[in-house]
């Protein structure tokens, strides 16, 4: 349409184990964040692998102390299809 702007919505991925944790980084971000997003929150690295073979994210926040994964042999595994990693 003419003379409408259209804002794309950032794509976050959250990979968080912790239900406490993630609820923390949603408010967070619902208070704080000045651009459009959506979040989708998954708790292990293989939800997070399958969630990223079907979409791609604009970000990606990652916690390196998962059930299935520890430390920083997380990161590049998971380390696909984004631009941004936190």
């Amino acid at each position: 349409m003419i003379g409408q702007i259209v804002i794309e919505k950032k794509k976050i991925l959250l990979i968080e184990d912790n239900p406490g944790d993630a609820y923390l980084i949603e408010v967070h971000h619902e208070e704080f964040a000045n651009f459009s997003y959506e979040f989708k929150n998954v708790g292990t690295l293989n939800e997070a692998l399958t969630v990223l073979k079907e979409q791609p994210f604009d970000v990606i926040l990652l916690d390196l102390s998962l059930p299935d994964s520890n430390g920083v042999n997380t990161f590049p595994a998971s380390k696909m299809k984004t631009r941004l990693f936190l």
